[in-house]
């Protein structure tokens, strides 16, 4: 690590590490909805900044990713290195009190495909955020210093507790026999203030669109989620298949049981599968 600081300090600071730093203080400027007084939406200026700081981010990644003056591979430490070397104090979590703090960026690397897959989430606390999408998910495709950003796309989740999948899950699935793969990503929808919704579970299923930002849609579902169970729901992908598991109360009883919602991918076509159940009970249920 020490070896790594040092090469950092030697070098200029990111213009676009420069212009996130900026758009944060901007941010730490706007102070939290009174809940209390009824106020349960954001400032009318965070959604833009928002926008704005994704991008920026997105920008600084992609170009990290492709800098060849660099050596070795990039991560997200290295992210975090340039944004402090541009001014960026980091602040404690529970003394979080305004907008757009960089709650995790990561860097998952994935392994058996050709080229190869690079997937980057990047997580902002937004309080109440019900609209303003917190994490972007990044697919990038290549190798060393060459990746191409292939898909992109934003989600919006309330973490119950402290691990994050209880909020969001995604998974790549392996690629099928053409080589094509799918992102599938299951989220809890954000739950807050004294008029909050029922909390509720959205998934979906992309593929690489005409660009990173058109990708082709082959699923947006929205369904109930029942919070009393841990982790409320659970995602699994296979070349052409995919599951959501979650937790229900049972119609027939009002007992606590299990609903699994499976579905056939076959190119671009989904089809729904026959219903699957732990108990005799769950499956009447469905």
């Amino acid at each position: 690590m020490a070896a790594f600081c040092i090469q950092v300090e030697g070098q200029s600071v990111s213009p676009q590490a420069r212009a996130i730093v900026q758009t944060i203080r901007d941010l730490r400027t706007i102070g939290l909805p009174n809940f209390e007084a009824g106020q349960n939406g954001p400032p009318a200026r965070i959604p833009g900044l928002l926008r704005k700081l994704n991008g920026q981010l997105r920008t600084l990644i992609t170009d990290t990713l492709n800098d060849r003056s660099r050596s070795g591979v990039a991560s997200e430490q290295e992210i975090i290195e340039a944004l402090r070397a541009a001014g960026w104090k980091e602040i404690p979590s529970y003394k979080w009190n305004a907008y757009g703090e960089i709650s995790q960026i990561r860097f998952d690397a994935k392994t058996g495909y050709v080229p190869g897959i690079l997937v980057v989430s990047t997580q902002l606390w937004v309080p109440c955020g019900n609209t303003d999408p917190d994490t972007a998910i990044y697919v990038f495709q290549g190798g060393a210093r060459d990746w191409k950003l292939v898909l992109a796309t934003d989600a919006d989740f309330d973490t119950n507790g402290d691990r994050e999948e209880n909020g969001m899950q995604y998974e790549v699935s392996p690629p099928d026999a053409n080589g094509n793969w799918y992102l599938a990503i299951a989220q809890a929808a954000p739950a807050c203030g004294p008029t909050a919704t029922p909390p509720g579970l959205r998934y979906k299923i992309l593929r690489p669109g005409p660009s990173p930002d058109e990708p082709r849609v082959l699923l947006d579902r929205h369904e109930p989620l029942n919070e009393r169970f841990h982790p409320p729901f659970r995602l699994e992908v296979d070349d052409d298949w995919f599951a959501v598991t979650k937790g229900k109360q049972r119609k027939l009883d009002g007992e606590a049981g299990i609903s699994i919602a499976r579905y056939q991918v076959n190119g671009d076509e989904l089809t729904r599968m026959q219903p699957l159940a732990l108990t005799p009970e769950d499956f009447l249920d469905e």
